[in-house]
């Protein structure tokens, strides 16, 4: 997934005219994101390979400081889903985590990405 939105973000990024320091910011909020996975990613033996939450924990900074930075509430609400993950990954039994993470998933990205879809669509 990180790679496919790499490609079709530098594609998009490239066809567009104007860029203004909202998308420079919005952009660096993404590598850094980037950046952190990469060391949780290549760091997740130190965590016992517990790295969803670590994860999830960092997609809901970016997806949160994201609707900041564009306005859009269901991305603020998305990242805040997130970090209620998170804490609910934390709390209930290891064998739970993996039913929680699909519905985090949904919530805290897919939702909030196809409403701003639609949002993009409707203004178009």
């Amino acid at each position: 997934g990180v790679i496919t939105s790499m490609v079709y973000g530098a594609r998009k990024g490239r066809k567009s005219a104007v860029t203004s320091h909202l998308d420079k910011i919005n952009f660096l909020n993404w590598i850094v994101f980037l950046i952190s996975y990469s060391i949780v990613l290549i760091f997740m033996k130190n965590f016992d390979f517990k790295i969803v939450p670590i994860i999830f924990l960092l997609a809901g900074n970016a997806t949160f400081i994201t609707g900041v930075i564009i306005k859009f509430k269901a991305l603020i609400f998305g990242g805040i889903i997130f970090w209620i993950g998170v804490i609910v990954q934390f709390i209930v039994p290891k064998e739970f985590v993996e039913f929680i993470s699909p519905i985090i998933i949904i919530f805290g990205y897919l939702v909030p990405g196809y409403l701003l879809k639609f949002q993009n669509k409707k203004n178009a």
